[in-house]
């Protein structure tokens, strides 16, 4: 393998959700691939798309198992382990609504999905109009 170009490996949403989990089933095995990647010549990435997709289905999870209070402790983890400065941006509209994404999110304790968030927030900067009724989280949030 040569040295200059270190093998580069993109970390997926199963492997965040189970680190940043440990009730969840994949804990374990995420935390012996993530340790064998950090004590390995390996770059590891972390692209935008996988934060969003793995604080969705934690917030999914936790509202499932009636336990939405923990939803902004999660949040936090994941700041701290993948620092929006550190993603690999694959989407273009999200640096600029990252943060409001979050914001909406954390006002509906992860009902709203990052998704969705996104959505809203795009449609608001953009001029259009969002159909409440397709989307009763919004609704209510429109109030």
């Amino acid at each position: 393998m040569n040295s200059a170009n270190p093998i580069v490996v993109a970390l997926d949403s199963n492997i965040v959700i189970g680190l940043l989990n440990a009730d969840d089933t994949t804990h374990h095995k995420a935390k012996l691939i993530y340790n064998s990647l950090t004590t390995s010549n390996v770059q590891q990435v972390i692209f935008d798309i996988v934060v969003t997709e793995a604080i969705s289905v934690i917030g999914r999870r936790l509202e499932e198992k009636k336990r939405v209070s923990e939803f902004g402790q999660f949040v936090n983890q994941l700041f701290v382990f993948a620092p929006k400065n550190d993603l690999e941006w694959l989407t273009p509209r999200i640096p600029m609504l990252y943060d409001d994404c979050f914001a909406l999110m954390r006002q509906t304790s992860g009902r709203l999905n990052f998704n969705d968030a996104l959505i809203a927030l795009g449609c608001r900067e953009l001029g259009y109009h969002i159909s409440y009724h397709s989307m009763p989280i919004l609704m209510k949030l429109a109030g």
